[in-house]
C-alpha cells in the first residue's frame, strides 16, 4: 500500500475471512488452532470454549446462536498472527500466517462459517510505502 495522499494513514487493517470447511456446520469437529493461549475478553456462550491455544465447540451450533467475542493472549511476535482452522474429524483445514503482528483481534462463528479477524496496525507517512501478506493454504492429512 501506498501514501499517495498528504497526511498519514494511522489504522487497523484485517481480512474479513469466513470459512466453511466442505460446506459442514460449525460443530465439535470444528477446531481453531492458534499460536498462543487466547482469552475471551467476554465468556464465550453456546457451547464455544477454548481449552489451551485451541477454540472448540461442545454442540453444533444451531441457527441464531453466535460464538463471539474479542481475544487476547497474543504478543508482538508475527507468528502469533498464524491460526488454522481445521475439521479434525475429517482431517482437512486452512492454515492462515501472516508477516505482522496482531494489533487486536475479534472472533466471530454462526453455524454457516467460522471467522477470526485479526487486525494488523498499517502506518504509512506520505509518499511511503507498507507491505503486508496475508497467505492461506488449504491442506487435507
Amino acid at each position: 500500500m501506498k501514501n499517495t495522499g498528504t497526511k498519514i494513514i494511522d489504522m487497523d487493517v484485517y481480512g474479513h475471512d469466513f470459512y466453511r470447511l466442505d460446506e459442514l456446520p460449525t460443530r465439535p469437529d470444528t477446531v481453531l488452532h492458534f499460536a498462543f493461549e487466547p482469552k475471551p475478553a467476554r465468556p464465550l456462550t453456546n457451547g464455544g470454549e477454548i481449552k489451551g491455544k485451541d477454540l472448540m465447540y461442545a454442540s453444533e451450533l444451531k441457527t441464531g446462536q453466535t460464538v463471539s467475542s474479542g481475544l487476547t493472549g497474543y504478543s508482538n511476535n508475527p507468528s502469533d498472527c498464524d491460526f488454522n482452522i481445521e475439521n479434525v474429524k475429517a482431517g482437512f483445514g486452512v492454515e492462515q500466517t501472516s508477516g505482522q503482528p496482531i494489533a487486536s483481534l475479534n472472533f466471530w462463528s454462526v453455524p454457516a462459517t467460522i471467522a477470526p479477524e485479526a487486525y494488523i496496525h498499517i502506518h504509512i507517512a506520505q509518499g511511503e510505502s507498507q507491505d503486508y501478506t496475508i497467505r492461506y493454504r488449504f491442506y487435507a492429512k
